[in-house]
């Protein structure tokens, strides 16, 4: 008998270990994505689930038009195509943002894994339940915000991600931060340099940044 009381964080862990087990576990396939090129396009016949193990990506809808929108940027660790298990089709491109590594599963494997392994079928469902609940945060922030509260709460949310407090470097330029914030590139633009007129953060260049600690008193490298 396991003594071990595990809290609602722990029993997500334990899902999430299983469900990104079968990656490696069941002849999962490595894929190298050079950064820039669409990895998965919207439209495309949904045939595999991928782990991202290295780089970053964007998720991107895109009109008749043209017009793009991003709904989401992720990282390593996070799986791709859960939320198509029902699809025949892509309803939104993968996008390699940097270089990255993918390891794929056959969406028909991983549909086999769900019905027999109950670890595998509540993973999945932690997962889609955190997804959902990110992208309403996300539309809630995005209703309510003014942009350069926008631009800071993506900065804010990055940095937790990474889990540092000193300079870290966007892989992402200004025009993809526009896109997924509802905002010109121009006008991000703007908020970096309203945020750092403000010292709420620190640049360092055009791509690094530093959230700066508002529980303590800045001091102004200003002439009185």
């Amino acid at each position: 008998m396991d003594n071990n009381i595990k809290g609602p964080t722990e029993n997500k862990v334990d899902a999430h270990c299983r469900l990104t087990s079968i990656f490696s576990g069941f002849g999962g396939t490595v894929l190298n994505v050079a950064s820039g090129r669409v990895h998965v396009a919207q439209g495309q016949e949904v045939k595999n689930v991928y782990r991202i193990d290295r780089g970053f990506v964007r998720i991107c809808v895109y009109s008749e038009d043209g017009t793009r929108r991003i709904v989401a940027f992720c990282g390593a660790g996070s799986i791709l195509g859960l939320d198509q298990l029902n699809n025949r089709y892509w309803s939104a491109s993968v996008e390699a943002v940097t270089r990255c590594v993918f390891t794929s599963v056959p969406k028909a494997l991983l549909t086999q894994k769900i019905e027999a392994d109950g670890g595998v079928r509540e993973g999945v469902m932690r997962a889609l339940q955190m997804e959902i609940e990110l992208r309403e945060a996300h539309l809630v922030m995005m209703g309510v915000l003014p942009s350069s509260e926008r631009v800071f709460s993506f900065l804010e949310a990055f940095s937790r991600m990474r889990g540092s407090d000193g300079f870290l470097a966007l892989p992402m330029c200004r025009r993809d931060i526009g896109d997924y914030l509802g905002l010109s590139m121009e006008t991000v633009s703007r908020s970096f340099t309203a945020l750092r007129e403000a010292e709420r953060i620190e640049l360092n260049g055009a791509e690094k940044f530093r959230m700066l600690d508002q529980s303590e008193p800045t001091i102004s490298h200003k002439a009185a």
